[in-house]
């Protein structure tokens, strides 16, 4: 397992309260703004999926990046999607150290399990 810290932002009720709280360090190991911290804490989701989606030197199937713009996705009714981003990064050949926004340091799996888990409701819905 390679280790990386960062912050990510999820929200209190995507993943059961764990996952926000406030910081000022923003991104940890990224350009401020590339994983939508900053709009993600303000709720601000149109924003946060601009920025990361338009991030240069983050690539594509980057774990926080994932978790960031699966969160985005649930958060805006796109549950399918939110469900395949999060299933990529619990089934990622590479995981990571996550620093989330709670201080709380978490294996991106761990993190990808937890949001799936607090999913399943919704998809139990469609």
């Amino acid at each position: 397992m390679k280790a990386l810290t960062l912050a990510i932002a999820l929200g209190a009720s995507a993943l059961g309260g764990t996952a926000m709280a406030q910081t000022a360090q923003g991104e940890i190991g990224y350009a401020r703004g590339s994983l939508g911290y900053d709009a993600l804490r303000d709720n601000d989701l149109r924003t946060a999926e601009v920025q990361i989606e338009s991030a240069q030197g983050i690539a594509a199937d980057d774990p926080a990046r994932l978790i960031n713009l699966g969160y985005i996705h649930m958060r805006t009714g796109r549950i399918q999607s939110a469900q395949r981003l999060f299933e990529t990064v619990r089934d990622h050949r590479r995981d990571v150290m996550l620093e989330l926004a709670n201080g709380e340091v978490a294996n991106s799996r761990d993190v990808a399990r937890r949001a799936l888990s607090r999913m399943m409701p919704a998809l139990a819905a469609r």
